[in-house]
């Protein structure tokens, strides 16, 4: 957890580890595969795995980066804001179970204090999920000069998570916050994004990671305002989400077992987003990639070098995008 090879942030960071699989997308989990290699420091996934906190090292990093650009800012004389994804877990999981250190201790918590401690230690309960979320966003709130990518696959959950931390103000917008949602067909677009689109006051920057892409979807109706939508689709009500998406990442599945993803695929999400004056990245075609010319075309798969179909100059021009979101 600290620089990362994707391209779109700067650092990689999660307070815990683990996960359970929820859509579609979930098929070839990387994260999940990594897990195994290493399960008492990365968790085991499932409903009966566990969920491991991560070691008090890795959270002091943030500070650390924040520190960092803080000064980089100065040394500039502009703002420079690093971007945290949050990986190897979901921030927004529905997780009811014990929390476990890096040693396979399970952890509990001193209520008068606050504090995590060892099972060999004095203790008033068990640690729980609820307990280091609290402490990541009180760590997000510590480090306002990074900007924080927290992508779910459940932002259901947001409202009813956020409250639970301590001093939090739904009324009041974290201004380094980036909330998304990750997605991956037509059905898990159309369910995810409407709840993603409830969480405009919370944070500058909603985006869907479209990732991995396994079938053509159509985003217009998550990209529009009411008022724009409603000159697509005059059956709109307005009773919708009044707020747009601010960016769209796409990706194609990387790995061996990468299910197929083709290039007019991303690029009908590329017109989309282009069309609706929404900023959209493409981050990879994926290790299974595909170019047709439409429906009845001989259709060739892409011969890459990039083992994940990230390297950009590989990749047709039109889906050439590699933007980022603008907001105040």
């Amino acid at each position: 957890m600290a620089k990362t090879s994707i391209e779109y942030v700067t650092y990689s960071w999660s307070g815990w580890r683990g996960c359970q699989e929820y859509h579609v997308g979930c098929t070839n989990c990387f994260a999940r595969e990594l897990a195994k290699r290493n399960p008492t420091v990365l968790g085991k996934w499932g409903p009966n795995g566990t969920r491991v906190v991560a070691a008090d090292k890795y959270w002091k990093e943030p500070l650390k980066w924040n520190t960092q650009a803080v000064f980089d800012s100065q040394m500039a004389g502009a703002p420079v804001r690093p971007r945290v994804l949050w990986d190897l877990s979901d921030p927004f999981e529905d997780w009811n179970g014990v929390m476990f250190d890096h040693q396979g201790e399970e952890l509990g918590v001193m209520v008068s204090k606050g504090v995590g401690l060892s099972i060999d230690e004095p203790y008033d309960r068990p640690m729980i999920m609820l307990d280091v979320r609290r402490r990541a966003f009180s760590l997000i709130d510590q480090t306002p000069s990074l900007d924080w990518l927290l992508l779910t696959k459940r932002p259901q959950n947001v409202l009813r998570m956020l409250p639970f931390v301590e001093g939090s103000d739904l009324s009041v917008r974290r201004h380094n916050v980036w909330l998304g949602a990750s997605v991956s067909d037509q059905e898990t677009a159309d369910v995810l994004a409407p709840e993603l689109l409830k969480h405009r006051q919370l944070c500058p920057v909603l985006w869907l990671s479209v990732e991995p892409l396994i079938g053509p979807i159509d985003l217009r109706r998550h990209l529009y305002s009411d008022y724009d939508r409603a000159a697509l689709d005059p059956q709109m009500t307005g009773n919708e989400s009044r707020a747009k998406l601010d960016w769209v990442v796409i990706g194609g599945e990387s790995g061996p077992k990468a299910r197929p993803c083709y290039v007019r695929w991303i690029k009908d999400i590329v017109d989309q987003c282009e069309d609706a004056g929404v900023p959209c990245y493409v981050k990879q075609v994926g290790s299974n990639a595909w170019s047709d010319s439409g429906e009845g075309s001989t259709a060739g798969r892409l011969e890459l070098k990039h083992k994940k179909g990230g390297k950009k100059e590989e990749w047709p021009a039109e889906i050439r995008k590699k933007q980022l979101p603008h907001f105040e």
